[in-house]
């Protein structure tokens, strides 16, 4: 992208279409996004021989011409060869003349104070001319002869060219060797093209560099694909001192968000909580452990499994573990809540004809301590079954129970069991390339011939169930109607036999989640922002307007936003889970807990400013930091009594105020600034 000094975008690709309109590789858009379709270059321009044509980078002259590089060999018919430059309103500049071209892909270029083009790429010609991966050009676009071309090592890649204010020249890409020195991704070149022996002697990196930056106090700043620079471990991230060698000091450390899944409270109020990450709020998790949370959300312990696999916390406190090997066998486990192997549980051995380890869909809780399993595996427990066996509460596999198998093909489906009943018949779901279906089993497997047709409901389209305590279910899908019956929002309720309710009308689909007063929460994504929203629905699927929707911001990728609701048994309230840093416009890092009671009578939450305050603990004096505001805002300390022993106003404008501690008692103290307050402590 290039930006031009009217506040019009440069936005180049391997582009076809910019919001269904069919475009060239490079397209300039208004400063409010919409396509400027001033530009005079359509998608018929540019051609690449017989594959699609791409811009890798753009640059905005001063007197307002775009010169462009990249994989293409024409533009409006003339041949140019990977290097062009246009008019501001996209007109092809006659006036500079490449000749034939670049022999390879453009991937850089970069302007000299005295006007001259730098171009670097992935090519060994210039203009039909043997040449470097580095040349300048002039105005007119001829080669300088006054300018040494940089020869790369064999199959070398220059990414980026930065010229700085003194005219050298840094040089990044992927190559071991520049003009015959030993330079690994970056090298450093005179005004003229020749390369400075005394920047960045050593071995670099075999690995390519993307760009660099030159910091304050003749300091670099390299990024890329790399794991290590000048024989040192550094991933994708390196500072350079004056001299091009490495800065030790500088080591960033790169964290990936965790995230939650599944929440189960507890009788004692507490929450076993599903984990995937290495720190809770600053203190080390350990992998594979299961989270035990305190009420208000604190950490209470976190539980040590030993086995590795998926995992399933109990109300009870303990632990189911499936574990899978190399090998085409895998494990069922119960863990105590101390996180140790239950004695008393003998695993089950789950085994496949594949040549994969046993995976598994679904491990549900059934009648009498039992244990329904769904997955890969053709036999459990030394006894043969389909993808679906049930376990005792010895972990011995049940022989009366002898699974139907409805689904073509034996266990080459991939079953997933919604729900048990409470009389201990199965709900069972899978789906084709072209259909979704829907089977219920008796408690000893065999197929329930009450439901649907003889046990079984195929329907053109994936299916989700949730069980109700009527004995009715809840189908939601992408159809819009079902065996029949109309159900525009995909979203339909069935009698006990499988027939559809016709007095349940859906006003929206999306996940389900029921709450104990019959009332279903719905979990949908934004059509077109990147948001969840939750809403509820009352009891006959008409939207409940007394229930302000719940939002939180999505990721671009699978598993983030929202992935679990809990109603916690004991208060209604709603446990949220997954990977999302806010809700309501709140700061809140992938679990959160809603007042269901009050966000069932109230409004929406206003978006509260994220606060903090370090250093925390403090000692004489501490920093709050909060989003600027247009007017000044008090604020106050109070001590763990509630009596307010500082007051001090956050001035307009400002981000953040010191906070004067001298003289206050070691304790912990609530610092607070309009409705969001934080812990402080001082010592």
């Amino acid at each position: 992208m290039a930006v031009q000094p009217d506040g019009k975008v440069l936005v180049g690709g391997s582009l076809t279409t910019y919001n269904g309109v069919p475009v060239a590789p490079v397209v300039r858009l208004n400063a409010n996004g919409t396509l400027d379709t001033s530009f005079q270059l359509t998608a018929a321009d540019m051609a690449q021989g017989g594959t699609s044509p791409s811009i890798e980078v753009i640059v905005v002259q001063p007197d307002g011409k775009l010169v462009i590089g990249g994989s293409f060999s024409q533009l409006r018919g003339i041949t140019v060869n990977n290097l062009a430059r246009l008019h501001a309103d996209g007109s092809t500049d006659a006036s500079f003349n490449t000749g034939t071209g670049c022999n390879g892909p453009v991937r850089a270029v970069a302007r000299q104070t005295n006007g001259m083009l730098l171009v670097g790429g992935q090519f060994t010609q210039f203009n039909a001319t043997t040449t470097g991966s580095v040349v300048r050009l002039t105005a007119s676009g001829a080669a300088d002869p006054l300018f040494q071309p940089g020869t790369l090592s064999t199959g070398g890649i220059v990414m980026h060219l930065r010229v700085s204010p003194l005219d050298s020249i840094l040089v990044v890409g992927r190559f071991t060797r520049y003009g015959g020195l030993v330079r690994g991704g970056i090298v450093r070149l005179s005004s003229s093209g020749i390369p400075d022996f005394n920047f960045g002697p050593g071995p670099g990196t075999a690995e390519t560099v993307y760009d660099i930056i030159e910091l304050p106090g003749s300091t670099y700043l390299a990024g890329g694909a790399f794991t290590s620079l000048h024989g040192v471990p550094r991933t994708g991230l390196a500072r350079l001192n004056g001299s091009g060698g490495l800065d030790a000091s500088y080591h960033p450390v790169y964290a990936k968000r965790g995230y939650f899944g599944t929440i189960v409270p507890q009788a004692n109020g507490q929450l076993l909580a599903e984990a995937d990450f290495d720190k809770l709020n600053g203190t080390p998790i350990a992998a594979g452990s299961v989270v035990r949370l305190n009420a208000d959300g604190s950490l209470h312990s976190a539980i040590g499994i030993s086995s590795s696999g998926s995992r399933y916390p109990q109300p009870d406190g303990s632990i189911m573990v499936l574990e899978s090997y190399s090998s085409p066998q895998g494990l069922l486990q119960r863990h105590l809540p101390t996180g140790t192997l239950d004695p008393s549980f003998t695993p089950t051995v789950l085994i496949t004809g594949f040549l994969t380890a046993p995976l598994s869909s679904q491990l549900l809780p059934a009648p009498n301590g039992r244990w329904l399993i769904s997955g890969y595996f053709t036999e459990a427990g030394g006894l043969p079954r389909p993808g679906l066996a049930r376990v005792l509460p010895s972990g011995a596999v049940d022989p009366s129970f002898v699974p139907a198998t409805p689904w073509a093909g034996g266990s080459s489906y991939f079953i997933e069991m919604v729900a048990v009943q409470p009389d201990g018949k199965l709900l069972l779901r899978w789906s084709s390339n072209t259909s979704g279906f829907l089977a219920r089993l008796n408690a000893d497997g065999s197929l329930d011939t009450g439901f649907g047709t003889n046990g079984l409901i195929t329907q053109p389209a994936a299916m989700w169930l949730t069980l109700l305590p009527s004995g009715q279910l809840l189908v939601s899908g992408s159809f819009t109607s079902f065996q029949g019956v109309a159900a525009p929002n995909g979203l339909v309720r069935l009698q006990a036999n499988g027939t559809p309710d016709p007095s349940f009308t859906a006003a929206l689909n999306g996940t389900i989640t029921l709450q104990p007063d019959g009332r279903l929460l719905v979990t949908q994504l934004h059509p077109t922002l990147r948001l969840y929203q939750i809403k509820r629905l009352n009891a006959d699927g008409s939207l409940d307007t007394s229930f302000a929707t719940i939002t939180t911001q999505a990721g671009y990728f699978a598993g983030t936003g929202v992935l679990s609701i809990t109603v916690q048994p004991t208060d209604g309230k709603l446990l949220l889970a997954g990977s999302f840093v806010t809700v309501n416009g709140q700061q809140r890092v992938s679990l959160a807990r809603l007042t269901n009671t009050l966000l069932a009578a109230q409004p929406a939450l206003p978006a509260a400013p994220a606060l903090d305050v370090y250093p925390n603990p403090a000692h004489h004096r501490a920093i709050l930091r909060l989003p600027a505001a247009p007017a000044a805002r008090p604020a106050r300390l109070f001590d763990a009594l509630g009596r307010p022993v500082r007051a001090f106003a956050v001035p307009a404008h400002a981000a953040e105020t010191t906070v004067d501690l001298a003289g206050l008692p070691a304790g912990v103290y609530v610092l607070r600034c309009g409705a969001v307050s934080r812990r402080l402590v001082v010592e």
